[in-house]
């Protein structure tokens, strides 16, 4: 049986949202977090809440740039559409290398003229872009920043529109640097859940009774996608869960082995604040692996406010681990090497 992601709590994150489209902005936001932070559950609700937040004449389009064929996976329109089909292919049509999604996401402007139509674009209108650097890749994120940025200002320049906003989001830890060093972007963190909302969705979800809340939440700290894998993909064995990530980080350990980064890796699982203390230059090193590979994730303005320091959850001011899972799994593969 597969267990559905229920939307649960976000209320200040969705405010946060409704309050930076009530006018349009300078730039962009890009909005990362750790996977499975529940980005795309977020912004999808966001999209559907639209005119209940901003009224009658907005509309909210969301793209998910990492779908191939389908529409109904590819668009998400806060209205119906009749013909949707039929005017999305017209406008992908020379483009379906990319597929469906970054085809879509590269030809905003003509999503705009044919799926919102000119007279609307007069009204407060929200474009959201989900997943892009996945779809696109990195080599292009840098690209895609500064032409969303010109894209953005064509169309208050030319329709004069209530508002025009666009959000971007990735989870890939790669591109943050690269859309940091522009000032065309604005960027901000989705954090997980905190404990009472996971305890909703962890209820939502028919647990055995036999596991314990206490623990699940501190081997995730918080993270939806990986209670959802937890209940879908293991079958509620959490065992099983960390038996599959420490498959998927043993080439970590063996990469911080080649670096010489052991003792600093020790510190960053004792504190992940370490790595922007240390003061030494190897930390830099250590600091690209763990974001690229999405273990760790910098810590910045977040869009329903910072969740709470803990050493137990690996949670820090900086820095902090992605789930505690990760560090823990990493902490004993070292053990084990050593």
């Amino acid at each position: 049986m597969l267990f559905p992601a229920r939307f649960v709590d976000r209320e200040r994150e969705l405010e946060a949202l409704r309050e930076w489209c009530s006018r349009s902005r300078v730039t962009p936001l890009y909005i990362y977090g750790p996977e499975g932070s529940g980005k795309t559950r977020l912004l999808k609700e966001f999209t559907l809440r639209l005119k209940e937040y901003l009224g009658g004449d907005s509309i909210a389009v969301y793209i998910n740039a990492l779908e191939g064929e389908s529409v109904e996976n590819a668009l998400l329109l806060s209205e119906p559409l009749q013909e949707l089909s039929s005017i999305v292919a017209s406008i992908v049509n020379r483009f379906a290398g990319l597929g469906l999604g970054g085809a879509l996401a590269t030809r905003l402007s003509s999503v705009l003229e044919r799926i919102v139509g000119r007279a609307r674009l007069k009204g407060n209108v929200v474009v959201v872009v989900d997943d892009v650097v996945q779809a696109l890749g990195v080599d292009r994120v840098e690209w895609y920043v500064k032409w969303l940025h010109s894209l953005q200002w064509s169309v208050i320049e030319n329709y004069s529109p209530k508002a025009f906003n666009v959000i971007v989001t990735t989870s890939e830890g790669v591109s943050l640097n690269r859309v940091l060093r522009h000032r065309h972007a604005t960027m901000k963190m989705l954090w997980n859940l905190d404990w009472r909302a996971f305890r909703e969705l962890y209820n939502h979800l028919s647990p055995p009774e036999s596991l314990d809340y206490e623990i699940v939440w501190r081997t995730l700290g918080g993270n939806p996608g990986k209670l959802v894998e937890l209940a879908n993909i293991h079958n509620w064995s959490l065992g099983s869960l960390v038996h599959h990530y420490r498959e998927r980080l043993k080439h970590i350990v063996f990469r911080v082995g080649a670096e010489g980064l052991e003792e600093l890796l020790e510190m960053a699982l004792e504190d992940p604040d370490s790595i922007s203390e240390a003061g030494d230059p190897r930390m830099v090193t250590l600091e690209s692996i763990l974001v690229e590979n999405n273990l760790i994730t910098p810590m910045m303005t977040s869009l329903g406010g910072r969740p709470e320091e803990s050493l137990e959850l690996g949670v820090g001011r900086n820095y902090s681990w992605q789930t505690p899972m990760y560090r823990d799994v990493l902490r004993e593969l070292l053990k084990t090497r050593g």
